[in-house]
């Protein structure tokens, strides 16, 4: 017997097809809205209109951040600062308003133009919204100033916020070598900021640490550990950038400034509406302060550090490496230039079971003093060491040390873009890995490579502890 066909109210296919309709729409406006997020910027072209006035005729006014204007008996050469209360105040670089609009600059640098060779920059940090607005730059020598037409890159990775880190250009005239650089978004405006300009200074360090922005620290113990496990591997000098920390943790930070070990940048963030802190901008700003200064820059959170597994130092891992490029480079008959050292990460989740810790305790000779101390310090890198079984992909979660001069824009997790020919080399895991910190459900596999470094760990922490008491 043949089955009657299957009749379809045509009322029920309506809901359906609106259903349809609406998710079409709703993806149309998520992909404009995401269109529009995005950075855009616009080249423009350089041009060039001297001026013969001083400096004193450029600052007027104050702008909202109550801009304080100091008054030397050289009124060519005024400073500009925000003010800060004494208590805060570490270091006089901070964010100044682009007259009313919704953009910040915080320092600027001298540099050499990748598209252009032989033509002088500066470069200016900021924070900005996506503005289509032209940059002016005052550039100020010897009392003398001269305006000149910049133009903007947004720094990518923002992750959809209203504003993004960003780099000004300024181009220079051959020779010029300015003292102060000022910004301004409208020619008939008079800027409200004034930054002085960073040159690259001589090699003084092998190896120095940029840690990320500090909000709402309350407990230093994980920034006391974490700067004397990197001085153990070999750091000699950490930058920090300081938006929030509580006395204690500024206790810390005064610690380690008095012991010359440590620069702490003021980073009052003047907007909530950007990624991470401002963490992109922290971040270009530590390696460009640290070109000519130190030979390598480990780019690192306080909750990471690199930990080698059969050598002794950072140091000594990057020279590894550089011996395998080279032996590389001979068979192959290039020559690779090594802008930045990447490292995969594996996440450390949480503490052995007591049985296992027990077992650790006999295999290394934990006393009962030591064992007391790390209990009670609650010493990540001797107590936090189970893992999960993987590490993370190449340029993903992963972290880097870079040779700064090689360095154009840096990124968080890998440099966006180096100079010239230099390039990126993914370090082996056999060689070295970046452990992470941070509490995590999973993870099985006990790791203990970090106690290779124990004895002398717990002796530098005792002693920092007991000297901040």
């Amino acid at each position: 017997m043949p089955r009657a066909p299957i009749r379809c109210n045509p009322m029920s296919i309506i809901p359906i097809k609106t259903f349809i309709l609406l998710k079409s729409t709703v993806l149309m406006i998520l992909v404009i809205i995401v269109f529009w997020s995005m950075p855009r910027s616009r080249t423009r072209s350089w041009s060039r209109t001297s001026i013969a006035e001083t400096y004193r005729n450029i600052l007027t006014g104050q702008n909202k951040e109550n801009l304080i204007i100091n008054r030397n008996r050289d009124l060519a050469r005024r400073r500009v600062e925000i003010e800060v209360p004494e208590d805060t105040r570490q270091e006089p670089e901070t964010f100044q308003q682009v007259n009313n609009y919704e953009a910040w600059v915080y320092s600027a640098f001298f540099d050499i133009d990748v598209d252009a060779p032989g033509q002088d920059i500066v470069k200016v940090f900021g924070i900005s919204s996506y503005s289509r607005y032209m940059v002016y730059c005052y550039i100020v020598e010897d009392g003398l100033t001269e305006i000149v037409t910049g133009k903007r890159d947004f720094i990518s990775d923002n992750h959809l916020q209203n504003n993004s880190a960003v780099i000004l250009f300024c181009p220079l005239k051959t020779g010029s070598k300015p003292q102060f650089v000022s910004i301004a978004f409208q020619r008939k405006e008079p800027p409200t900021n004034n930054l002085t300009i960073v040159y690259q200074k001589r090699n003084q360090r092998e190896m120095t640490v940029c840690h990320s922005v500090l909000f709402n620290m309350t407990d230093p113990s994980q920034l006391v550990q974490s700067i004397e496990m990197n001085r153990l591997l070999g750091a000699q000098h950490f930058f920090i950038y300081n938006h929030s920390v509580t006395q204690r943790a500024d206790r810390a930070l005064r610690h380690y400034q008095k012991l010359g070990l440590v620069t702490v940048m003021n980073w009052p963030l003047p907007t909530p509406y950007v990624w991470y802190h401002g963490q992109n901008m922290a971040i270009n700003d530590c390696v460009y302060r640290n070109r000519g200064l130190s030979t390598f820059v480990a780019i690192i959170d306080t909750d990471e550090v690199v930990v080698p597994k059969n050598h002794y130092s950072m140091i000594e891992v990057l020279h590894a490496v550089d011996h395998e490029v080279k032996l590389t480079d001979k068979m192959t008959k290039k020559q690779t230039i090594v802008g930045s050292y990447v490292f995969q990460s594996t996440i450390f989740t949480r503490r052995p079971t007591f049985e296992q810790w027990e077992a650790i305790k006999k295999q290394f000779l934990i006393t009962p003093e030591e064992d007391r101390f790390i209990q009670e310090q609650n010493v990540t890198y001797l107590t936090q060491l189970v893992r999960i079984s993987t590490s993370s992909l190449p340029m993903v979660r992963s972290k880097s040390i870079v040779r700064p001069e090689h360095v154009l824009v840096a990124g968080i997790h890998f440099t966006h873009f180096h100079r010239g020919k230099a390039n990126f080399t993914l370090v082996n895991n056999n060689l070295a890995i970046l452990h992470h910190y941070k509490n995590y459900e999973k993870g099985r596999v006990l790791e203990l490579t970090a106690f290779r470094f124990k004895k002398k760990l717990l002796t530098r922490l005792k002693t920092a502890y007991s000297l901040m008491k």
